[in-house]
């Protein structure tokens, strides 16, 4: 059913809407950022460097899913040779 646009039914749909739309943007942000960071820090591995600011960021303010997959990666990555 869809509510009158005049309403205060639509109004309060509305504020909802756009509620959960900022946070999935704010939710995809912070992911984005996180692997952004891994990126670079998996770069600098890469070439011989640590980068100690950055890995320190994601362990402290990181997504938690990207951190424990790093986490696995660098293990694996270790324990291959």
């Amino acid at each position: 059913m869809i509510p009158d646009p005049g309403s205060a039914a639509a109004a309060v749909e509305r504020l909802v809407t756009l509620g959960v739309i900022g946070s999935g943007a704010a939710l995809a942000t912070w992911y984005l950022t996180t692997a952004l960071a891994l990126l670079a820090c998996t770069a600098a591995q890469s070439l011989g460097r640590r980068w100690h600011t950055g890995e320190a960021a994601v362990r402290a303010w990181g997504a938690p899913v990207l951190r424990r997959g790093a986490t696995a990666a660098a293990g694996l990555a270790l324990g291959a040779g």
